[in-house]
């Protein structure tokens, strides 16, 4: 276990040096952009450095197309058996996506964001779909 972690926390540095320094902030991508009535409200209550990591990427990601209106999600992860951390994102109670991931996702993590903000858009439009018909 110590030396999984130590093999996160070695990989998180390096990523953290490897940036390109022209890239665009996550902080800076997260600012209200002029003429959002309702900016989409995303909890990070993540845990590990990779979750956290996961979080950002997955709010960048999503708050980049503005069709994923405002929902409020919440990011959660937790340590899965064969040092997996699983990924959940939720909207109230109902599950949206969920994914494992190891420390070698590390490297591809805007990958899996982009597919999971793919399907918890879909998930939430069948969400709404289902309100709508059913209420």
């Amino acid at each position: 276990m110590r030396l999984v972690l130590l093999l996160v926390w070695a990989l998180t540095s390096v990523l953290a040096q490897a940036r390109d320094p022209n890239e665009m902030d996550p902080y800076t991508d997260l600012a209200a952009r002029p003429g959002d009535p309702v900016m989409p409200l995303i909890t990070d209550q993540t845990m590990s450095v990779m979750g956290n990591l996961f979080a950002r990427s997955f709010a960048v990601t999503w708050m980049a197309d503005p069709a994923n209106g405002d929902a409020m999600l919440v990011i959660r992860d937790h340590y899965a058996p064969r040092a997996l951390l699983q990924i959940d994102v939720l909207s109230g109670d109902q599950l949206l996506f969920s994914t494992y991931l190891s420390p070698t996702n590390m490297f591809t993590l805007d990958t899996y964001c982009a597919q999971a903000v793919e399907t918890v858009h879909q998930r939430l439009l069948a969400l709404e779909v289902r309100r709508l018909l059913f209420h």
